[in-house]
């Protein structure tokens, strides 16, 4: 896989991510951003799955080149 395409896939799983949490950690927690260590943790969203799942099958350049990207 091209990196550039690489790139703007994991951009788009991650800003997924974002959303989900802005929205949904707000109403499951009356104290957001403040939440207590016996609070139950939220169920993640299904962009997490998919990230892990996308990255797993990227090849190891490409994985040193996201790193490097980000650092």
């Amino acid at each position: 896989m091209q990196f550039s395409k690489a790139v703007e896939e994991v951009i788009r799983l991650a800003d997924a991510r974002l959303v989900y949490w802005r929205e949904e950690l707000p109403k499951q927690y009356a104290n957001y951003p403040i939440i207590g260590p016996d609070e139950p943790q939220p169920i993640p969203p299904p962009e997490d799955i998919e990230l892990r799942t996308f990255l797993s099958q990227l090849s190891e350049e490409v994985i040193y080149k996201l790193l490097l990207t980000t650092t």
